[in-house]
């Protein structure tokens, strides 16, 4: 009986790319003026700063608007509690 593997990798090159241009939309949002949003990554681990819960719910909105437009499946997100 023939058998297949299925392999399923992020091009991180795509996630950077939509962290760039979440980055540029966050600057030119006016709800997001004068706030300190920023999201980095580092290795497979994306970090998102908020001032607020309201802006770090945008912040999961934009993100997943932004990685789907390249592409790349929302569920490989795995969001982890809020830090204070």
């Amino acid at each position: 009986m023939p058998s297949f593997d299925i392999v399923s990798k992020t091009d991180l090159a795509e996630v950077d790319n939509a962290i760039q241009n979440m980055t540029r939309e966050i600057s030119q949002r006016y709800d997001f003026k004068g706030s300190k949003c920023t999201i980095a990554r580092k290795d497979e681990v994306l970090s998102l700063n908020a001032d607020d819960e309201l802006k770090l719910k945008q912040m999961h909105e934009l993100l997943q608007g932004h990685l789907a437009r390249r592409k790349i499946e929302v569920g490989v997100l795995d969001y982890k509690a809020p830090e204070h």
